[in-house]
């Protein structure tokens, strides 16, 4: 729930890797919460730097998430496409 995710609304840099692995939605004494959706809120309104990875396409992250959290997003991101083959299914 928000208890656990407030420490990560501070502090000046967060990586997160593989987004949408994450479970999207949790409960907060009862209520619906998006984790990813509040973190990028919470640290887009104090600032902080928050790195993430993903293999989901920019308009994908628009679907899963919302129009708010895009616009958060991409007014902060550069974003750096990595096309490499995937040694996950070279094994």
């Amino acid at each position: 729930g928000f208890d656990g995710l407030e420490p990560f609304f501070y502090g000046v840099n967060l990586v997160i890797d593989e987004i949408k692995d994450e479970q999207v939605v949790s409960k907060h004494y009862g209520n619906s919460l998006n984790v990813f959706s509040t973190l990028i809120e919470e640290r887009y309104s104090r600032g902080g730097i928050t790195c993430f990875t993903s293999n989901l396409s920019m308009e994908q992250i628009k679907e899963i998430y919302n129009d708010r959290v895009y616009s958060r997003i991409m007014e902060r991101t550069n974003i750096i496409e990595l096309i490499e083959n995937d040694w996950r299914l070279t094994k």
